[in-house]
């Protein structure tokens, strides 16, 4: 009788010890994917305004997505922004990804990659050297009539995504050394308001 009492105790604490660990396990994997770096930062303030933007350019757009898996892409929330030019029907825009964590972010960038790059897409040769942001990929694709370059950047948690069109009917709304600075002030934006919620 005592052998059985025991052998219910033993098994009792056995039960207890394995619902512990799975308690354990469950959180540890939660932490798997990583926190923020820092205080979350609103995206709307980690856009380009209408000054960073060269002569004939004007905001025609913006806002922003929460809690819409069908335009967040699965972030928590999503900025955008979108200029138009005052000659040809031209335009520009970016939007502006805040991921849970940087994990998440690298995961939904490889994704972002290859959706936004699909097809035939030329690299222009141009130095981005210099570019802080984790993962980036620059190119342009050449249609008929027009033609459109794009970026995708990721910063920490957070991905930015600029796309122009650089010449539309033949006339160039937007030169590519244009584009390239445009480019070098999302990434000077992005790095130093990063560093600044970290308290860097």
């Amino acid at each position: 009788m005592r052998e059985g009492i025991l052998w219910t105790k033993r098994a009792s604490c056995r039960r207890r010890i394995l619902a512990l660990l799975l308690v354990v396990a469950v959180y540890g994997l939660a932490g798997c994917e990583g926190g923020s770096a820092g205080p979350p930062i609103d995206p709307a303030e980690l856009l380009l305004d209408e000054s960073d933007y060269p002569p004939g350019w004007s905001l025609c757009d913006s806002g922003k997505y929460r809690d819409n898996p069908n335009l967040t892409e699965g972030a928590e929330e999503v900025a955008f922004t979108s200029f138009c030019f005052a000659g040809p029907q031209a335009r520009a825009g970016q939007d502006i990804y805040r991921f849970r964590s940087e994990r998440k972010a690298a995961r939904k960038y490889r994704y972002l990659e290859k959706y936004f790059f699909s097809g035939i897409h030329q690299t222009p040769e141009v130095s981005l050297e210099g570019l802080r942001a984790d993962q980036w990929h620059f190119a342009c694709k050449y249609y008929q009539d027009v033609t459109i370059c794009k970026i995708l950047a990721r910063y920490d948690e957070y991905i930015v995504f600029s796309t122009a069109m650089r010449i539309v009917e033949g006339q160039e709304v937007l030169t590519l050394s244009g584009f390239i600075s445009m480019i070098r002030r999302i990434d000077q934006k992005m790095v130093e308001r990063i560093a600044e919620a970290k308290g860097e």
